[in-house]
């Protein structure tokens, strides 16, 4: 979402945590092809992606440093979303304000070598040691990462 509003006036600065960066005609799915497979979600033939229901591997992909009771109480929020969040091509502007990503060394979900690719496009890069979800392993690592940014 924050990419297709590179170019909003009241934007200042635009901040990629572990995220998909898509630059423009790319989708998310054509940033994972150089990777595995994942394993975590599937697609319906409603028209929707969905997380696979064993917590116990979706923790692993998803937030394997955070306590197993902690993360299964999030992952069970998991909602389905459309499959042409990923399969669409973006069609973002260029950028008119700064942009940091934040790389999830550990990261499951994204792998870090694809993190490592979007990031080169940022102004600013920082790297944390932490699953796809810093905010619940690491937040105060995190905060930092993030109030380092002006």
């Amino acid at each position: 979402m924050i990419t297709e509003l590179a170019d909003h006036p009241v934007v200042a600065h635009s901040v990629y945590l572990a995220a998909f960066w898509p630059q423009r005609g790319q989708s998310a799915t054509d940033l994972l092809t150089a990777g595995p497979p994942l394993t975590w979600m599937s697609p319906h033939e409603d028209g929707t992606l969905r997380t696979i229901d064993d917590l116990e591997l979706l923790r692993q992909a998803l937030c394997g440093d955070v306590p197993q009771q902690r993360a299964y109480a999030n992952l069970r929020r998991c909602v389905p979303q459309s499959i042409a969040s990923c399969t669409d091509p973006s069609t973002a502007p260029d950028r008119g304000h700064p942009t940091t990503y934040i790389i999830c060394e550990q990261d499951q979900c994204v792998p870090p070598a694809a993190q490592e690719e979007m990031a080169a496009a940022a102004d600013h890069i920082h790297r944390l040691s932490s699953s796809h979800q810093p905010m619940a392993s690491m937040p105060d690592e995190l905060a930092d990462a993030l109030g380092q940014i002006r």
